[in-house]
């Protein structure tokens, strides 16, 4: 009779886990985002040794999904110096939901570190930043963080060009009166 109980919180706590994706904007609030003309996307990272994560092919996907709502949003961008320079991050971690519904990091080491693990998590954990600096190397105007969480490393991998978009769907701020 224990069993089904045990079972039952634990679906359930998955199921809470998964729905818990949410995203931050920070920015400069004295920062003149309407002086912006121009961006350089710098190459960006993930730190993740999961195949599916971790390829050229789901940073391309990022990239272009960054790329198009800038330009979406009245930006051009440029090879050379720029108003704006671009970078993201993106870091992951896998879990397993354990006895009694523990939570528990698969391979020990969290967020990106060590061997990729071997067995097959209960849900990936992904954090996506995206920073916009004004000019090459200046100042960080904006910043988005966007947490992902979802049942496989390869969903997270499909969500992060759609997180990218809902981030700077923020871009620019609007300005408080």
């Amino acid at each position: 009779m224990r069993r089904p109980g045990f079972l039952l919180i634990g679906l359930l706590l998955s199921t809470a886990v998964l729905a818990a994706d949410d995203r931050t904007v920070l920015f400069d609030e004295d920062t003149d985002f309407s002086t912006f003309k121009t961006f350089t996307l710098r190459e960006g990272g993930i730190g993740s040794q999961r195949p599916e994560l971790n390829n050229p092919i789901t940073i391309k996907k990022i990239t272009d999904a960054i790329r198009s709502e800038l330009v979406t949003k009245g930006l051009k961008e440029s090879p050379g110096p720029s108003d704006l320079a671009v970078e993201f991050k993106v870091t992951a971690a896998d879990f397993e939901i354990g006895p009694f519904g523990r939570v528990n990091p698969l391979g020990g080491r969290g967020r990106g570190r060590g061997p990729a693990p071997t067995s097959q998590p209960d849900f990936t954990d992904a954090t996506l930043v995206i920073d916009l600096r004004a000019g090459e190397h200046g100042p960080l105007v904006w910043r988005g963080v966007y947490n992902d969480t979802e049942n496989s490393p390869a969903k997270v991998a499909e969500a992060l060009p759609k997180d990218a978009l809902r981030l700077l769907a923020d871009y620019p701020p609007k300005r408080k009166k």
